[in-house]
């Protein structure tokens, strides 16, 4: 990374977005031994990470404790997936939320879809 010149600050496109001393993503001054974000919190969260999927899903699972928030199971006995609360077909502005992100196990997952599907199913031939 380069350094601009008489700062610790790195350059890049993080501090481009607020200058250097601000943090990345919500713009507060950093803290003394910090480069780029103010806290772990924005450092998970940043725009950067949130277009990386698999980095958003691991982020989601660990901040979920790796369980099933519908029936609980945990790994090894499920495999877990990261399930969108509002589906981004019509949702699509939250496809990246955070917020909008929870685990759920294969089985939990597979039969929420199944039921929006169904949902959506009769809603078009209500038409």
């Amino acid at each position: 990374m380069r350094r601009e010149e008489g700062t610790a600050y790195p350059r890049n496109k993080y501090t481009a977005r607020f200058g250097p001393g601000r943090c990345g993503l919500c713009g507060n001054s950093l803290p003394r031994g910090r480069a780029l974000w103010c806290d772990s919190g924005c450092h998970a969260w940043s725009p950067a990470l949130s277009g990386n999927w698999k980095i958003m899903r691991k982020l989601v699972i660990l901040r979920d404790g790796a369980r099933c928030n519908k029936c609980g199971k945990t790994p090894p006995e499920v495999a877990l997936e990261v399930d969108h609360v509002k589906p981004v077909v019509d949702y699509p502005e939250l496809e990246n939320d955070p917020k909008n992100l929870a685990v759920l196990c294969q089985q939990c997952h597979r039969e929420k879809n199944d039921k929006e599907q169904a949902e959506r199913a009769k809603k078009k031939s209500a038409l």
